[in-house]
């Protein structure tokens, strides 16, 4: 099967990621990560007989020699001219360099953090677009247990599940991470590696390339009430899939993320979702 020869710069930088998962990963993730390259029009097939054996700076070799382009980019044809060596210097081959990606330490700091609240019965199950890559800042998440300004998921969901409680401190961060476990709530990506660095248009693409694999994660999960979905675009690329799935979609709406004033829309919503239960 022949494969895109031409991919955004976007594309191609998440084509690179993948490629890096795909050398580390176990036999279950390697599945969807194929998946998720063939759905952005990239086979490996094209390239080698060896599903494991195409890494990143293959990659990087088949773009500086035009062999795949880079939409935007000048076709770079001298090895030379990259700073020599076998394999080419990419990033300046590019007018910007690649954002970074996060190593695979970094992806299991998040996975480790999001099983140490796992609910032993899920009632509810969140869904947000994808655990955040913070660039040159410290690593955030919603299960970081220590409070930062960056956590307006937290606050918002927090606010909306225990606002009106008065034995629950949202400050307490820890506390309130342990006391969602107890009830319940737990919140997964709809992707499991960062892209919010990426253009709105990439992530869009990327979420409802990887939708397929979230309404099969859901389904293993079994949330007994459902899900809702923490992010308008989110919502519009996975809610369909999801309720065709057997999934239970909480809320008929999209609701916004809860980013400054927006955070009193989205816990009036996830309150409706949530009904008469909700503390």
């Amino acid at each position: 099967m022949t494969g895109r020869a031409e991919f955004s710069a976007d594309e191609a930088n998440l084509l690179r990621s993948q490629l890096r998962d795909l050398r580390r990963a176990d036999r279950s993730r390697q599945k969807t990560i194929r998946t998720s390259l063939r759905r952005l029009g990239f086979y490996i097939s094209d390239r080698t007989t060896d599903q494991r054996g195409f890494a990143a700076s293959d990659l990087d070799e088949l773009i500086a020699r035009s062999a795949i382009k880079v939409a935007g980019r000048a076709p770079v044809a001298d090895f030379d001219a990259l700073g020599g060596g076998s394999r080419p210097n990419v990033e300046r081959a590019f007018e910007s360099p690649p954002r970074s990606e996060p190593d695979a330490f970094a992806v299991a700091w998040y996975d480790e953090l999001r099983e140490r609240y796992r609910p032993d019965h899920i009632e509810v199950l969140l869904i947000a677009e994808s655990p955040p890559d913070p660039g040159d800042g410290d690593r955030r998440f919603f299960y970081t247990p220590v409070l930062s300004r960056h956590d307006n998921l937290y606050r918002g969901v927090a606010q909306a599940v225990y606002g009106t409680s008065p034995d629950v401190a949202i400050a307490d961060k820890r506390a309130v991470l342990e006391r969602l476990k107890r009830d319940g709530f737990w919140l997964i990506d709809a992707v499991e590696y960062p892209v919010n660095r990426l253009s709105a248009g990439a992530r869009k693409r990327l979420i409802a390339a990887e939708a397929p694999d979230l309404v099969a994660r859901c389904r293993r999960l079994d949330p007994r009430r459902g899900v809702i979905v923490c992010k308008g675009p989110v919502y519009d690329a996975v809610a369909q899939p999801l309720r065709a799935g057997g999934i239970r979609v909480l809320h008929d709406v999209a609701l916004p993320f809860p980013l400054g004033n927006w955070r009193a829309h989205f816990v009036a919503g996830v309150r409706r979702a949530l009904g008469p239960t909700a503390t």
